[in-house]
């Protein structure tokens, strides 16, 4: 599902990135967020893993956050 992979924007950088969901487990839930950047050659590298919450931050939302793991009232404080 395309919805699954969020982007965002560093200014300071000029880099798009996606942050896609990563579940641990048999819980069927999101617990982090793996953010990747495309590079030169044109692969994808994993940059690092953020929380929901500093997901829920960064995103620039192109598309409704409907049916998206991006859930502010499933994220904790």
């Amino acid at each position: 599902d395309y919805r699954n992979a969020l982007p965002s924007f560093f200014p300071t950088r000029n880099v798009m990135s996606l942050m896609l969901p990563l579940e641990f487990g048999n819980k069927d839930e999101v617990e982090a967020v793996l953010l990747i950047e495309k590079t030169q050659s044109g692969n994808y590298q994993g940059q690092t893993i953020l929380t929901l919450k500093q997901c829920y931050v960064n995103a620039r939302l192109i598309l409704p956050l409907e049916n998206s793991f991006l859930n502010p009232a499933k994220i904790e404080d």
